[in-house]
């Protein structure tokens, strides 16, 4: 028996099994209806070949009038509410997209235009310095290991809260850590600073080294901002927090990853870029939400030293 169908049996059985699984998942009545029903994934089109082809339907008929009766979502009073606020359809991964255009649109020429610490120092003299505290690597390996995409979880041990539990607070750390990685990579663009271990074979890193320059550290401004944000949103908190920040930076030095230099540069950019944002109504807002979440008063203005 030869397996070719023809037409219009092909036809024929496309029908039958699209009129019986189109009951169900659409609850409409298309056996007695005059359209055809398109198989399940492909793209509807309102008409091929003289034939219209209509997709599953959804809601179904007997729903449809009552859904169109439904209220309509409440608007909130302010865009903060409407990004940030109860019910928003904004997932906290995209705050600090949020953050970032107001940063570059209100202070253009500011966060650019940055002189960091360490930008003209000899860093070839600091190999030496490196290839001393590689001792120390049995000892901070599994740490910077996990340090390495894991940052808030190390602040997260100090100070618990998760992103379900102080959801403002988690928030503004994972902002701190984006906004970070940005600035961070525009100057090391700027200054193009080789690696260490490109200079000096003995370094032998235990991690892949990142395919980008070296100045300022990455770590250290994203590590500082978390630290410098999250210092304004839990009181007394500043020496523990900046202490982790340090620790940190301090970590990407030992595996071989960065000169001195490169963490003072990550310091100092992160210091900056702190009161640039906190110069921004948006993070103020965020700044005050999470303390909330904390049971404490918003700041009576921004906490800038």
């Amino acid at each position: 028996m030869s397996e070719t169908l023809t037409q219009s049996e092909s036809q024929s059985e496309s029908e039958s099994e699209s009129q019986a699984i189109g009951l169900p998942l659409g609850g409409m009545a298309l056996r007695s209806a005059s359209l055809s029903r398109r198989p399940l994934g492909v793209s509807p089109s309102k008409e091929r070949n003289g034939t219209t082809f209509v997709g599953q339907s959804w809601p179904p008929a007997s729903e449809a009038g009552r859904w169109g009766l439904a209220p309509a979502p409440a608007v909130a009073a302010n865009n903060f509410e409407k990004l940030f606020g109860p019910g928003s359809q904004w997932d906290a991964d995209y705050y600090p997209i949020v953050i970032l255009t107001e940063l570059l649109t209100t202070k253009a020429g500011r966060w650019n235009g940055l002189t960091l610490n360490g930008h003209d120092r000899d860093f070839r003299a600091e190999l030496d310095e490196l290839i001393e505290i590689m001792d120390y690597r049995p000892g901070v390996n599994s740490e910077a290991l996990a340090q390495a995409n894991g940052i808030v979880t190390y602040f997260r041990g100090i100070f618990s809260f998760t992103a379900s539990s102080h959801p403002m607070t988690y928030a503004l750390a994972m902002t701190a850590i984006r906004v970070g990685e940005f600035l961070a990579m525009y100057y090391k663009a700027q200054h193009n600073r080789p690696r260490p271990s490109r200079l000096s074979a003995r370094l032998m890193p235990l991690v892949e080294v990142p395919g980008h320059a070296s100045f300022p550290s990455g770590h250290a401004t994203q590590s500082r901002l978390v630290a410098n944000l999250l210092a304004q949103v839990i009181e007394g908190a500043e020496a523990p927090l900046l202490c982790m920040a340090d620790r940190i930076a301090r970590n990407r030095e030992v595996m071989g990853l960065h000169y001195r230099s490169d963490s003072e540069g990550g310091v100092d950019l992160a210091n900056k870029a702190f009161h640039l944002l906190f110069e921004l109504d948006t993070m103020i807002k965020m700044i005050n939400r999470a303390r909330s979440e904390w049971g404490l008063q918003p700041l009576p203005q921004p906490k800038v030293g």
